[in-house]
């Protein structure tokens, strides 16, 4: 895992997003709409419309 920590700016941004329920400087929780959608793009072997695999 990472050990980069969110700074506020970032945090910000992220609680700003309908998918996003809560920020934490080391934790995002996502929405269950943005689990199901984010594992239907693996699934479809693209996630934001880019492919995963080429």
């Amino acid at each position: 895992m990472a050990s980069k920590k969110f700074t506020e700016e970032e945090m910000n941004h992220l609680r700003a997003s309908s998918y996003v329920l809560g920020v934490s400087p080391s934790i995002v929780h996502f929405t269950a709409e943005f689990k199901k959608k984010f594992w239907e793009g693996v699934f479809a072997n693209r996630v934001g419309g880019y492919p995963l695999f080429e």
